[in-house]
């Protein structure tokens, strides 16, 4: 009867629509992209609402959207209470950003820290080798302190990409 918002993160957005029943003071602190704001006893019949994707409801904390989803699976429709509601819809992005930025600082790091030494060497050798030719995919792992740090696929500053 609930959805968690890693579980939702995984879904195709066009199987769902997420429908936000707070009230307009706490729609204040933020939404859901793609979300429509419907109070609880609007949903059903609305025009605004496609009944045959999976309906995610979601309010602050994940209690009355637990509520207005069992109501309507007993109506026959398929849905499902977002687990934590926006609070934990909101963490998980907050944390997923923080994530990318500690990645984005630990590359800019190693790369300010070995570019000469390694950078440099392994570069000058793509490039006059011709290791790496048009169409073709890399993947560079640095690793060292018992911390890996991946780039897939991205062109990597000093080697010539394959445009």
């Amino acid at each position: 009867m609930e959805i968690t918002v890693q579980e939702l993160s995984l879904l195709d957005r066009a199987q769902y629509r997420i429908i936000d029943i707070r009230k307009e003071t706490e729609l204040a602190y933020g939404l859901i992209p793609e979300a429509v704001c419907i109070p609880a006893d609007q949903i059903e019949g609305n025009p605004e609402i496609d009944f045959s994707k999976k309906l995610i409801i979601c309010c602050s904390r994940g209690e009355n959207s637990l509520k207005v989803a069992q109501k309507l699976t007993d109506m026959g429709y398929d849905a499902v209470s977002l687990a934590g509601g926006y609070t934990a819809w909101l963490l998980f992005h907050v944390r997923e950003e923080q994530k990318s930025e500690v990645s984005k600082k630990a590359e800019q790091s190693i790369r300010k820290k070995f570019r000469k030494s390694i950078w440099s060497k392994f570069t000058k050798a793509i490039n006059q080798y011709e290791l790496i030719k048009e169409g073709d995919s890399i993947a560079v792992c640095i690793s060292g302190g018992g911390k890996r740090f991946h780039a897939d696929g991205k062109a990597v500053s000093g080697i010539k990409a394959a445009q």
